[in-house]
Formats: C-alpha cells, sequence, structure tokens
C-alpha cells in the first residue's frame, strides 16, 4: 500500500514539472513559428535551412563555423559563422546541387541575424553552375550600401530580400542550372562578427516594376513645384507628413494643400510622426506612442483616407522591439531612408527600403535605377523632400526643380507603372496574400 502511494505521488510530482516544461515549449515553438510565418511569401522555393545534413562545408577564413542549436527560427539549428575581427572573413560552400536551382527571374530571401551589424565589411552570396568559374554575386551588405546596417538591428532575426538589381555577374553565368553556392561574411576590422543563417529561399520577381514618389518633411514647395510636375503626366506620389508642422509653420503644408493634393491629385497623405522626433530615443515611451500613434489620428480628424494606413521613420530610425512594435499595431507599412532597391512583396513591410535622392543626385543615376527596376520586377520607392526653384543648398531636404523635371520626364519615357505606397498594398501586395 504505502508503495502504490509513493508511485502516485512520485507521478504527480513528474506531472507537475512536466507541464510548465511542456507548456514552455509550445510557448517558444509557437513564437518560432509565428516569427518565420509572418514574412513568409506565396511560392518560397527552399533552397537551405542551414541543418547539419545540407552538406554546407567551411571553405576558408580566419573565424569560426559552427552549428547553433539554442538560437534558430527552423529546423534544429542555425548556421553560426564568427569573424576574428581583424578584416577576418568565414567561407562556406555548397557544391553539386542536384537537382540544379533555377534563379532566373528570381530574387533571394534569408532569414539572417548579425551581433554588431556596424562591424559588417561585406555579406554576399555567390551562385554558380560551375563551381565558381562563372558566378552571380547576389550583395546582402556592401559598405554603407545596399542594404545598410540600418536595415539590420542588433541580435534580431531579419528577413531580407535581394534583387537581381542587388548582384553581378562575373563571367558568363548559366542561371538556370545552379548547382554550387558560397556564402561570404566578412568584417571591417572594428570587431569580431557573427552571423547566424536560418534559411536561403528563392521568390518569383514581380511581373512588372513599379516606381512610387515619395516625400517627407511636408515643406510646402511639394504643392507648389511637385505636384505640377507629376500631375503633367497623370503622376500620383505620397508625401509622409509631421503632423504638427501643418498649418503651423512657415514653409510647411497647409492643411487645405494636403485636402487638395489627395481629393484632387490622387496624392495619399501618411505619417511621419508629429513632430520629427528620433523615436529610439532612451526613457521617451510616452512621448514616442504619441508621435506614431497621434500623428495617425490627425489624419483621420482631418478626414485623409487614402494614405492613413502608412507611416515612414524620422530619421530612419526604429528599435526592434519597441517603435517597430507600436507601428505595426497601427499602420500597415513603414518606410525608411536606406536601402537602395525593394523587392515586391517586400521581405518586411515595416523596414521598406528606398533610394533617398540628395541634392547631388544626379538624375541619370536615378533612371538607371528605374531600368533595373523595369528589367528585374523591383519596387523603386524614391524619397524627396522639397523641389526647389534654386538654391538646392541642402544635402537631404532640397532638390532642384530642374532635376526633378528631368526624372519624372524620364520615369514617363520608361513606362514603368507609377503608384502611391497605398496603391502598391492595395492593388498588388494584398492581392499577393488573398488565399
Amino acid at each position: 500500500m504505502k508503495s502504490s502511494k509513493l508511485i502516485i505521488i512520485l507521478f504527480l510530482i513528474v506531472i507537475g514539472i512536466s507541464i510548465p516544461l511542456i507548456m514552455t515549449f509550445s510557448s517558444q515553438e509557437t513564437d518560432i513559428v509565428e516569427i518565420s510565418s509572418q514574412n513568409k511569401i506565396e511560392g518560397e522555393q527552399t533552397v537551405f535551412t542551414f541543418q547539419k545534413d545540407e552538406g554546407i562545408t567551411k571553405l576558408s577564413g580566419d573565424g569560426a563555423l559552427t552549428f547553433d542549436k539554442t538560437d534558430y527560427l527552423m529546423g534544429k539549428q542555425s548556421l553560426k559563422l564568427t569573424t576574428d575581427g581583424q578584416y577576418g572573413y568565414e567561407q562556406i560552400l555548397k557544391t553539386n546541387i542536384s537537382p540544379p536551382l533555377d534563379f532566373r527571374e528570381k530574387y533571394l530571401k534569408a532569414w539572417i541575424k548579425i551581433s554588431n551589424p556596424v562591424y559588417v565589411d561585406k555579406i554576399w552570396i555567390k551562385v554558380s553552375h560551375n563551381d565558381l568559374v562563372d558566378y552571380k554575386t547576389y550583395w546582402i551588405h556592401q559598405w554603407a550600401s545596399t542594404p545598410s546596417a540600418k536595415y539590420f538591428q542588433r541580435d534580431t532575426w531579419s528577413p531580407i530580400t535581394i534583387s537581381l538589381t542587388q548582384s553581378k555577374n562575373i563571367g558568363n553565368v548559366d542561371l538556370s542550372k545552379i548547382n554550387a553556392i558560397e556564402i561570404v561574411v566578412k568584417d571591417n576590422g572594428r570587431g569580431p562578427v557573427t552571423v547566424w543563417l536560418n534559411s536561403l529561399t528563392l521568390v518569383e520577381n514581380n511581373s512588372e516594376g513599379i516606381l512610387t514618389f515619395t516625400f517627407d518633411d511636408a515643406p510646402v514647395t511639394q504643392y507648389t513645384n511637385a505636384v505640377p510636375i507629376l500631375a503633367k503626366y497623370n503622376f500620383s506620389a505620397t508625401t509622409y507628413i509631421n503632423t504638427d508642422y501643418i498649418g503651423n509653420r512657415e514653409g510647411k503644408l497647409e492643411l487645405y494643400q494636403l485636402k487638395e493634393m489627395e481629393n484632387v491629385y490622387g496624392w495619399d497623405v501618411s505619417s511621419h510622426s508629429l513632430s520629427h522626433l528620433d523615436l529610439t530615443r532612451k526613457g521617451a515611451d510616452l512621448k514616442i506612442k504619441n508621435e506614431i500613434v497621434e500623428s495617425k489620428q490627425f489624419l483621420i480628424d482631418n478626414g485623409f483616407s487614402k494614405g492613413v494606413e502608412h507611416f515612414a521613420y524620422p530619421f530612419g530610425s526604429f528599435d526592434y522591439d519597441y517603435t517597430m512594435e507600436l507601428v505595426k499595431k497601427h499602420y500597415k507599412s513603414a518606410r525608411g531612408i536606406r536601402g537602395n532597391i525593394e523587392t515586391l512583396p517586400p521581405a518586411d513591410d515595416y523596414r521598406l527600403r528606398v533610394l533617398y535622392v540628395f541634392n547631388y543626385t544626379n538624375p541619370d543615376t536615378v533612371l538607371n535605377r528605374v531600368d533595373k527596376a523595369i528589367e528585374n520586377g523591383d519596387w523603386l520607392i524614391l524619397v524627396n523632400h522639397g523641389i526647389v526653384d534654386s538654391n538646392a543648398n541642402h544635402p537631404h531636404s532640397k532638390y532642384l526643380k530642374s532635376k526633378f523635371e528631368k526624372i519624372v520626364e524620364g520615369v514617363y519615357t520608361s513606362g514603368i507603372k507609377v503608384m502611391t505606397v497605398s496603391e502598391v498594398y492595395d492593388q498588388i501586395i494584398e492581392k499577393k496574400d488573398m488565399p
């Protein structure tokens, strides 16, 4: 009898311990599935999930390659590459891929985490049909360019898509028969970098390139100069406004002008916060929340409906845990100020990448990028501020009207479809998400 009681007591103890363990594991598994599936794109073709049985080998390098069984999103582990911090690199290779992969008219998507993005010099993926004699290089990160370190948050898993526009051929590559893939991580000498990889997939390009004109900070020259130039070709744009500026600052847009821009010319009027506060400021959570939420309420209260679901981060700055989570609750998308090119659909709706137009940006540079967007089915988002008749003496906020006219005329001549941010979401992205 005593032994029976002892067995029952032991059973209850085991059950008492096991239940919370099971609950914890289930919760973790749910979080993993949610994180990796929330950015799932229909029709993704898996290349690697970076598991041990996929035949990935260390080719060379100055650091270390390991499989991390404690930090991953899918499968049972991730691949972890660590450089030595002295301009070192890690290089991995997979050959004899069978059957060969067809990379034509597709872009790459990867799930990646970086320990310290500002220490990264280069991250690239090379693909080849003949053991890297001829190859195409896809750049995930190259110095401060496409896409920049600002896209990544430190120690945070991020999905990223890489268009053919972000690639370069060496030799004559047959993209229809890719059987070798190399990935390289290199630090910039400021310290070691650890990069985790947990997925590499192929996604079909959009059937056509799309261009979106966007404007920030609400200078009145958007109404006086940009509107008539775009209207000449029946183009609309998206203006991200700081709502506290409207009607309250000299040289900024008035409410009646914004209403005309939306109702007559088809523009999106979207949020760029209340007052252009840096939304990563420590100890300012309540103020940041007001900047994000109340700016949208201003749009609603004043009857703006077309672009009300879209946001642009002031300074392009955000943090993953607070700012982005707040924005996700109130908006469909958020735009940054880096990256050069976006894919359709984007890897992350809350880190939209752009081509930033500085006062020194040559119109031909923009139009070359337009041609690439047409060729590769990209979403090219341009960022301007004020369009001025003369004295474009600020690198970020002023662009010459004559240059802008050349860009708009070239865009019209190219035949690329021009859409606002809300139109891209309503007519393309959300339709792709529908079952």
